[in-house]
């Protein structure tokens, strides 16, 4: 049978749906209030990282450590390939390359987190600066208020 509801849905429960979108809202708006932060895919990724960290915050992509780590590695991965900028190297062949050696970084220090890839396209096609300072510092806002609240937070899915 088809559920136009998520099942684990109830009224015990429902407050942690309304609560959690709740903080990934504020979150994003004041995102989107910060002038670094005008481009497309970064306001991509740091809305999947509030999706992940308040929508699944016993996962282990959403851990502090993944988030941090895996956005701090990404965009460091990111701003060393913009360095091929004006080579003979295509931007195609560079974003690849970016986000080939970001998933390869991510895996191998166990700090998987989706998100950071839109990190590392981003970098890699702008470096930046400020707004990767920026986007680490929402990343470690998610992190704390989730990991003060995570007691009384649930996955929604």
């Amino acid at each position: 049978m088809i559920h136009l509801l998520d099942e684990k849905l109830s009224r015990k429960n429902f407050k942690n749906y309304v609560i959690q979108s709740s903080l990934a809202t504020i979150i994003l708006f004041a995102s989107l209030c910060i002038p670094f932060v005008n481009n497309e895919i970064l306001i991509a990724a740091i809305g999947s990282t509030a999706f992940v960290v308040f929508a699944m915050p016993y996962r282990l992509t959403a851990r502090p450590r993944n988030v941090l780590g895996s956005h701090l590695a990404c965009g460091l991965i990111g701003i060393l390939f913009s360095q091929l900028h004006g080579t003979v190297i295509p931007l195609t062949v560079i974003i690849s390359l970016a986000v080939g050696v970001a998933i390869f970084a991510m895996v191998t220090l166990d700090i998987e987190h989706p998100p950071a890839g839109g990190t590392v396209i981003f970098l890699a096609f702008t470096p930046n600066i400020p707004a990767f300072v920026t986007l680490l510092f929402l990343a470690g806002i998610m992190s704390t208020i989730s990991y003060v609240l995570k007691p009384y937070m649930i996955d929604l899915i």
